[in-house]
């Protein structure tokens, strides 16, 4: 190939018809470079328009075989076996190709390994449906996961065993009773996850130039055993107070004028915060994807963010969990609000994309009749839990509105000739008790995330963790709150 460099091509071929132009920067009439026709190769592959691509040179002709991938758009996500706790949420209609249905595979395998499940292995297959439609079938091989059984601490760490423990988060084994454990999934990410904290608690306790690594993680079948080497160093004194409520303080502070970005540091010489923070943006648009079956003002009246206000992420995260109570969505995080910021205006513009979810296995159910001022009515066909024996072979029409907090009183009802009036308005009664329990609960809030702070030393710098404070009670909320879903959840598919 380096004798054909000093030739010239006199043609350069694309093998098929492609429905767009491709800038390739290798071109008729100059002299071969096999390097640039590996960039072009390369360039190709990137932009997931070809599912094929073969590079043939003669001598004197450079010819690029390319079949370029049919474009598709999603139907739905089938999973085999069901997997529960996978998260893949893609709304219907996002561009599909072989190269997008490897990544969301292999995004599928790394959540089950984040599980334990080391061995795991998804495949993929995608079938055509209607038009440009396609269904994404996953095929999901878990295996067994792995757990840790042990963890065990070398060196000279400066605290106790119990103090180092109670850092850990991914691998941390808790015991519930005498002789019942709670064991965690073992992954090389939750070891490292829970490394960070390790140093964190040293640092927080005025160990800054502590050092701590994996010395050992023995994987035996199905158990795991967890090896950290801690060498603490000079301890420097910690300054009076509470540092990280102060520090989580200023963040809140700077989050109620609309600052997107915050950061704090500590100096060794005296620990003395440094706080650094963007400009303050206000609320432009928002924009909601995904909801075809819903208007966007049903949707907004659940969002407590408004265009125009300050850009209140804790306020964003209230109206997250608040839309993800009406259950006509499938969860959303604040990871995936898409935030553009246009700095010349002081605006950002945020998307939220949703993905609707299907309705429960007791019935057949999607809007119905015209729109009302209180949003969508939802019209069901199903079996419903009658006490009846014979009711449950038939059929009933039931007309429900789900419990939606931005319409309150308005939603949260069913009406079913078969149950009577007594029956649909107990139900209503026990769905807005419910409902306001949990928003009492925590129902209205999603976790505030951690503050990290970085923390200078003479040898280095390290990362320090703020965790926000918890609710009062918390454990007991949250077992309260669950046994509220559950119990509620069980009556009409969970309206």
């Amino acid at each position: 190939m380096d004798s054909l460099c000093s030739l010239a091509f006199s043609a350069l071929l694309l093998a098929s018809p492609i429905r767009l132009p491709v800038n390739l920067a290798t071109q008729a009439g100059q002299p071969y470079d096999a390097r640039l026709a590996e960039q072009d190769l390369r360039r190709m592959w990137r932009t997931g328009r070809f599912e094929d691509i073969r590079v043939e040179t003669d001598g004197n002709t450079v010819v690029f075989h390319a079949v370029e991938a049919p474009r598709l758009r999603l139907r739905r996500i089938h999973l085999e076996p069901s997997t529960p706790g996978l998260r893949l949420v893609l709304p219907e209609g996002t561009p599909l190709s072989r190269r997008r249905a490897h990544e969301i595979a292999l995004e599928a395998r790394n959540q089950l390994r984040a599980r334990g499940f080391m061995d795991a292995r998804v495949d993929y297959a995608l079938e055509p449906a209607s038009g440009d439609r396609a269904d994404l079938r996953l095929t999901v091989a878990a295996g067994k996961p792995v757990r840790v059984k042990q963890v065990e601490f070398t060196g000279e760490p400066g605290l106790s065993p119990d103090q180092l423990r109670r850092a850990l988060r991914s691998v941390r084994v808790r015991r519930v009773l005498p002789r019942l454990r709670l064991l965690p999934p073992y992954s090389p990410e939750a070891v490292y996850s829970d490394l960070a904290r390790l140093r964190s608690l040293l640092v927080s306790k005025g160990y800054l130039d502590a050092r701590v690594w994996l010395e050992a993680a023995d994987v035996r079948g199905t158990d795991a055993r967890i090896r950290f080497a801690v060498q603490s160093g000079r301890r420097y004194p910690v300054p009076p107070g509470d540092l990280c409520a102060s520090l989580l303080a200023a963040r809140r502070e700077a989050e109620r004028q609309g600052m997107l970005d915050f950061s704090a540091s500590l100096a060794h010489t005296d620990l003395g915060a440094k706080i650094e923070h963007g400009p303050a943006y206000r609320v432009g648009r928002i924009d909601f994807t995904g909801h075809r079956h819903y208007k966007d003002t049903t949707i907004r009246r659940n969002f407590l963010l408004d265009e125009g206000q300050a850009l209140d992420r804790r306020t964003l995260r209230k109206s997250l969990a608040r839309l993800n109570r009406t259950r006509l969505f499938a969860p959303v995080q604040e990871r995936d609000v898409a935030i553009h910021t246009h700095p010349d205006t002081g605006l950002a513009d945020l998307r939220v994309p949703l993905t609707e979810r299907k309705r429960g296995r007791w019935g057949i159910s999607g809007p119905a009749g015209p729109l009302s001022p209180a949003g969508p009515l939802q019209a069901s066909i199903g079996l419903l839990a009658f006490a009846d024996p014979i009711l449950l072979s038939w059929p009933a029409l039931a007309v429900a509105r789900p419990f939606s907090p931005g319409e309150g009183w308005r939603s949260g009802f069913a009406l079913a000739p078969r149950m009577g009036w007594r029956a649909s308005a107990l139900s209503y009664a026990a769905t807005q008790a419910q409902q306001r329990l949990l928003a009492w609960l925590g129902g209205d809030r999603l976790p505030e995330p951690e503050l990290p702070v970085t923390v200078e030393s003479p040898t280095g710098s390290g990362l320090m963790f703020c965790e926000p404070p918890q609710p009062r009670l918390g454990p007991l909320r949250n077992a309260a709150a669950l046994g509220l879903q559950i119990f509620g959840y069980s009556s009409w598919g969970g309206i």
